[in-house]
């Protein structure tokens, strides 16, 4: 155990090295694995920022906010990626800091890290490294836990330090309201097994744990506080904008959820890659683990405590998960498993090294290594996504301007068609619009699920494009585009003309609610 200015020493060159590699790997090929469910952050902060996803009363866009400013598409969501893979680079450091001081801890990380760039499948990469915004949520929550950590201070520290937790809480559950369930359950096992708790005089506060813990009442606090002021923000504009789907909270029948349960996992299993990457943790660290019951038992049976509050912590989420329709509905993607990811990673490297590690890694040794850390994380990122090369990086988008050229020459204010064909091509066209040096935005006519509504809707509907809408689409989209935009409230004016590999339908907004 070390203290706590040495330790966020130690941590933080860690935390830059992450930053780095994120921004090694958006100037590198990390743009390839983009597609609707990214690309959509950039139109949402350039176009129309809400509070919440479009269409959506959950997943708040406080990444987007941060990056809105940025007017050029290709280096707003170069950035906003950025902010994604940092994050989810980090999610790992702030959880390891949250269960061990050990210096080697940040070390053992940044390795897993790097195995993770190196051996994770791309659905895995996709989810942590560019769409969900889960990590980033989860990093601002394990923040403010370990900011109301060390000694309490006089009164004015400790309003401070109370005021800090309550808007990182606020800011993280506003990103993601779920991460409730993580937290609370960590938090209060955390309370149990911490060796503040452990070390306690009192026979009782020892067993009480949680119940005896003044931060635990803190966090509790500051997270009611949180969780009741996200809520009203999402019955307000639920209130306020019919084209706001609400966020599911059905419930599976009860004989369903041990199947869920189980098919969160055989789904993960089934993506190329993802046995070998598990494989990759788990060999070395039982290797690990073996030579460490020998050496230092004690440490491991130390650290196999410190982090069984991440692991219990993961598996009641994933739990709580398989008793819901929606992870169903989304065939059990891997999304809805990152806390168990980062959090078993974390036990395998910790349980299985770090015990191993203290009684030979100290001093200069333990700085060298984590050097080294550092040296493979780069190596890593550099294998799977090559060197940094910016003009690359933009042609990878080029992908998506399948009828950019039609939809610009013909002066079209939308393009049509399913959202994973459409978004993508609404950004690339947007982009080349930039580009050529044109302040012309083109809105992706449609939506990305009934019964929602595009929020930037009320742009025709008030009568800014007059009668006078044009939109392109594939030919194969052709039928998708009239029934998408007929329910957005548009409607042919014209007859249909065929442009290239684009049809231009003109369009006219019909009268509707806005």
């Amino acid at each position: 155990m070390i203290s706590d200015a040495e330790d966020r020493c130690r941590v933080r060159p860690y935390v830059l090295a992450n930053a780095a590699v994120a921004a090694w790997l958006v100037l590198g090929q990390l743009h390839r694995l983009h597609s609707c469910d990214s690309v959509i952050f950039t139109l949402i902060g350039l176009q129309e920022w809400t509070p919440f996803f479009w269409e959506q009363d959950r997943v708040g866009m406080l990444t987007t906010l941060l990056v809105c400013w940025i007017r050029d598409p290709f280096v707003n969501l170069t950035v906003h990626t950025g902010l994604m893979a940092f994050s989810g680079l980090t999610l790992p450091l702030v959880l390891g800091r949250l269960v061990s001081r050990d210096r080697r801890t940040p070390m053992l990380v940044t390795l897993g890290n790097a195995i993770f760039l190196w051996k994770a499948p791309d659905v895995l990469h996709d989810a942590v490294l560019i769409v969900c915004v889960y990590p980033l949520a989860l990093t601002l929550g394990v923040c403010a836990v370990l900011l109301l950590d060390g000694p309490r201070g006089n009164w004015l520290g400790l309003g401070t330090k109370i005021l800090g937790v309550l808007a990182l809480l606020a800011l993280a559950h506003w990103t993601y309201l779920a991460i409730a369930v993580f937290l609370s359950v960590a938090i209060a096992i955390r309370a149990w097994t911490s060796p503040q708790s452990s070390n306690s005089d009192s026979r009782i506060a020892r067993l009480a744990g949680p119940l005896a813990n003044w931060r635990v009442y803190v966090l509790a606090i500051c997270t009611g506080v949180a969780v009741a002021g996200v809520f009203a923000w999402m019955f307000r504009l639920r209130a306020s904008d019919p084209g706001i789907v609400p966020v599911s909270t059905k419930a599976l029948p009860a004989e369903m959820w041990m199947d869920s349960f189980v098919r969160f996992f055989a789904a993960a299993a089934d993506y190329p890659m993802f046995v070998e990457w598990v494989l990759s943790l788990a060999v070395p660290s039982s290797i690990g683990l073996a030579i460490g019951l020998i050496r230092n038992p004690r440490g491991v049976l130390a650290t196999a405590i410190a982090v069984l509050p991440l692991l219990v912590a993961s598996l009641v989420e994933v739990a709580f998960n398989a008793t819901r329709e929606w992870p169903a509905l989304n065939q059990h993607h891997p999304r809805y498993l990152l806390a168990l990811f980062a959090s078993s990673g974390l036990a395998m490297l910790l349980v299985g090294w770090l015990p191993l590690l203290q009684t030979v890694l100290a001093g200069r040794r333990a700085t060298v290594a984590g050097w080294l850390a550092v040296v493979l994380l780069f190596g890593a990122a550099t294998i799977r996504y090559g060197f940094p090369d910016p003009v690359a990086s933009r042609d990878e988008l080029d992908r998506f301007g399948i009828i950019t050229d039609e939809a610009i020459s013909e002066d079209c204010d939308g393009i049509g068609g399913e959202p994973f064909v459409a978004v993508p091509q609404t950004f690339h066209a947007n982009m080349v619009l930039y580009e050529r040096g044109s302040s012309k935005v083109i809105y992706y006519a449609g939506s990305r699920g009934k019964p929602g509504l595009p929020p930037y809707r009320h742009r025709w509907n008030r009568g800014q494009f007059g009668d006078r809408f044009r939109l392109a689409t594939e030919p194969e989209q052709l039928a998708y585009s009239l029934d998408q935009a007929d329910w957005i409230g548009l409607t042919p004016s014209g007859s249909l003309e065929r442009r290239g590999d684009a049809i231009v339908i003109p369009m006219r907004a019909k009268p509707m609610d806005p």
